[in-house]
């Protein structure tokens, strides 16, 4: 109970300074089409970190032929881990993450949009709820809202970079 409180505590600072993610009861698409991006799977944490800032790591898995398994740490409190189920869908050539937590703590999902660069570098950036703050009530709703502001930079927290530390995990 502590643990949740807390969790409570730091999303809600959290969302004062970058935003709060858009929940939605609807993936982005409905159907797990886009197969697992091998250069994904792996073990990432966050650039630019020091020991006085919270530190992330996200550990990716392939989980089948379309979906991860996440384990999204607290690198300065090593119990404090997420377990989130993860795919991709690609609207208009702009690739998301749909994930919701599997531990059923936190309901509905939330999206990242991401880019991997050549150079082993994951940037991630949260679809915020400033321009969505009425949940669409449909999924094709959902979808309309994200095309209409997907080129909007405001429709997005500010870009969290992460570092490749290795290579390739399967959760088989």
């Amino acid at each position: 109970m502590i643990k949740f409180f807390r969790f409570v505590g730091v999303l809600s600072l959290s969302c004062l300074i970058v935003g709060c993610p858009l929940v939605s009861e609807y993936p982005l698409t409905s159907n797990m089409s886009v197969p697992i991006n091998p250069k994904l799977v792996g073990t990432w944490i966050q650039e630019g970190n020091t020991t006085d800032t919270k530190s992330l790591s996200i550990s990716i898995f392939a989980f089948n032929q379309q979906e991860y398994y996440m384990e999204v740490r607290d690198n300065n409190n090593i119990e404090d881990v997420m377990r989130l189920r993860a795919f991709i869908s690609t609207i208009d050539n702009v690739a998301f993450l749909n994930f919701t937590d599997i531990t059923g703590c936190y309901k509905g999902y939330r999206y990242f949009k991401y880019l991997l660069s050549s150079d082993n570098v994951l940037n991630l950036r949260i679809i915020d709820d400033e321009l969505i703050p009425a949940r669409p009530s449909t999924q094709e709703g959902l979808l309309s809202d994200i095309r209409r502001y997907i080129n909007n930079d405001n429709l997005y927290t500010v870009p969290i970079k992460f570092i490749r530390i290795d290579k390739s995990q399967n959760c088989r």
